[in-house]
């Protein structure tokens, strides 16, 4: 029997100044094709393709399921201990600091990878120009439905 799984994403994409203020990118993002695959082996205790990586990068190409990697990545971290808001959902909030190895790009896409490098999901969002007057903090929440 062939079953269709059903994800959903959503990143809020928040940048914060020295003085607090507060700038806010939301939206829907796209789950890979890459996610379902690994759903099947975390479930089971598959280590490998466990979420671990938030990365962001350059690129601007439209996100699609069919994606493998970030068009053009820049900085990798990882993503810490996730947080379940609701049943069926997980969360991972990941934040660039003030000072980071990712200051001096302009960030436009972001990507969730597994321990093994697999994509789990992608989004480009309004350019940023990373630098140290701002952290970033990525709040990517995933809903199985």
């Amino acid at each position: 029997m062939k079953m269709k799984a059903m994800y959903a994403g959503h990143l809020t994409l928040t940048a914060i100044d020295r003085l607090g203020n507060r700038f806010i990118y939301d939206t829907p993002n796209i789950i890979t094709y890459g996610a379902a695959k690994c759903s099947a082996h975390a479930l089971v205790g598959e280590t490998a393709f466990m979420a671990s990586d938030l990365a962001v990068g350059t690129g601007s190409t439209a996100a699609a399921r069919g994606d493998t990697a970030l068009v053009t990545e820049a900085y990798r971290q990882s993503l810490g201990t996730p947080t379940f808001p609701f049943v069926g959902q997980v969360e991972f909030a990941v934040t660039l600091d003030f000072v980071c190895d990712a200051n001096g790009f302009t960030l436009r896409e972001a990507g969730i990878f597994t321990v093994n490098n697999t994509l789990l999901a992608r989004q480009v969002h309004s350019s940023v120009s990373k630098d140290s007057n701002f952290q970033l903090e990525y709040r990517w929440r995933i809903v199985f439905t």
